[in-house]
């Protein structure tokens, strides 16, 4: 007995089923959070020609510029400071985004 599976695309935004050729996979972020959505070739250009006014009069980030913008810490003040304040913290491991976003608001 053979098995074939197939995967189906659907559109995110009105959830019709796309063939290979009309599946458009959009990227984007806004204010440093990512996004992605699989849409057809028709809601893929609504989406531009919606952004396009905003795209023309915003200029492109440089890479030096975004890293410049990530603040840099130190692991071990980050662990310190988070105990003093109460945070549950483990001894060892990846501190959580939360705890790090908290640090860097607070000593910026």
């Amino acid at each position: 007995m053979a098995r074939r599976e197939i995967t189906q695309i659907f559109d995110d935004l009105d959830d019709s089923p796309l063939n290979e050729n009309d599946a458009h996979v959009l990227r984007f972020s806004i204010d440093g959070s990512g996004y992605v959505m699989d849409v057809s070739t028709k809601n893929c250009e609504k989406f531009k020609d919606a952004i396009a006014p905003f795209i023309e009069k915003a200029r492109p980030e440089s890479i030096s510029a975004r890293r410049n913008s990530e603040q840099k810490y130190n692991p071990k003040d980050v662990r310190e400071w988070a105990i003093a304040r109460g945070y549950e913290v483990a001894v060892r491991g990846k501190l959580s985004r939360q705890i790090i976003d908290d640090y860097l608001a607070a000593h910026s």
